[in-house]
């Protein structure tokens, strides 16, 4: 159990499900280096974490202090992934998948 009474696994599908909400409120934006996503910060707007989404890597507290996956994570990973959706969608021609 954590500090806050909330199971390992619990904690980190809490960071999942607030990283997707990031993800939908447009919180990510992909940079030029195709492996490195900006994720504004919630709490404070001009604010933002480059997340190395090859490596699992994230510049905030929560990952340095863990290592482990943190909600700006989850955000650039869902991000990335629907990069790669829509550029598979074009890539068979507009036969959605």
């Amino acid at each position: 159990m954590s500090t806050n009474g909330l199971t390992e696994a619990r904690e980190q599908e809490l960071r999942k499900q607030r990283g997707h909400r990031m993800f939908k409120k447009g919180f990510v934006t992909q940079l030029q280096n195709q492996d490195f996503l900006w994720v504004q910060s919630e709490k404070i707007p001009e604010q933002g974490y480059v997340v190395d989404i090859v490596n699992c890597r994230c510049e905030c507290p929560d990952y340095q202090r863990r290592g482990k996956p943190c909600k700006h994570y989850y955000a650039a990973l869902d991000e990335k992934t629907e990069i790669i959706r829509k550029a598979l969608q074009i890539a068979v021609n507009g036969v959605k998948i």
